[in-house]
């Protein structure tokens, strides 16, 4: 199965290609939240015609995007929008840096409007390679609260204590539903990009390995089992 560059992007592409009732036209505001000029122009043509806006705490993220009025710099847990003012929110990989990843859920089912569409992506607390991981006594392979990671079977050995709140399919199902959303569609898929590899080539810092036997497996593992996690939804 070959695998696109940028995976998430084309399943946004392909999502919103075959679902044409909750496509993004003309005028549609969104907005990805915790993302950075990284991705920008590569989610700004899956979301056309929308007019994208880009929103991290960090300022370095936000800058240098085609147009810097659509950058915002601000915090993920106390949005600073009024209510139902946008019609779709995108959060790739971004949840599971939070503390408090229930109040961010929360915040993203105020601003939304209703029917608005909700797409988030994360990693996998419960992937197979982590339940196997954990069988043994060792960490889970997405999980990385500290900034060392001794307990692992993975070369990872220095980490950005960024993955702190990690979740499992079950959990963020149900979390998505408490605060309003109807998943339309969940999608697995693996972290084997080359995007990846080129962070980290000596495999210290990222799960970079075994990209051969990841990308097999990623084909035909069911969500609840996959390294990350797509969902898109629906405000109701």
């Amino acid at each position: 199965m070959s695998i696109p560059p940028v995976r998430k992007i084309e399943l946004v592409k392909d999502y919103l290609k075959r679902h044409p009732h909750q496509a993004i036209r003309e005028g549609s505001k969104v907005i990805d939240i915790g993302g950075g000029s990284t991705y920008y122009n590569l989610l700004q043509s899956a979301v056309s015609p929308g007019e994208l806006y880009l929103l991290n705490i960090e300022r370095a993220l936000v800058l240098g995007i085609a147009n810097g009025g659509q950058s915002i710099v601000g915090n993920a847990l106390q949005l600073p929008f009024f209510d139902e003012t946008w019609d779709a929110v995108i959060s790739f990989d971004m949840v599971e840096h939070l503390t408090e990843p229930a109040s961010f859920l929360s915040e993203v089912s105020r601003i939304l409007r209703s029917d608005g569409l909700f797409i988030l992506s994360t990693p996998n607390l419960a992937d197979v390679y982590s339940r196997i991981a954990f069988l043994f006594g060792y960490t889970p392979f997405n999980y990385n609260p500290s900034a060392y990671k001794f307990g692992s079977l993975s070369k990872v050995e220095i980490t950005d204590e960024g993955h702190k709140s990690v979740l499992t399919f079950k959990d963020l199902k149900g979390l998505l539903g408490h605060y309003g959303f109807r998943i339309e569609k969940p999608y697995g898929y693996p972290y084997v990009e080359s995007l990846y590899r080129k962070l980290d080539p000596q495999q210290k810092e990222r799960e970079v390995g075994f990209r051969n036997l990841r990308r097999a497996l990623g084909s035909i593992l069911p969500v609840s089992l996959s390294e990350a996690m797509l969902f898109f939804c629906t405000k109701v």
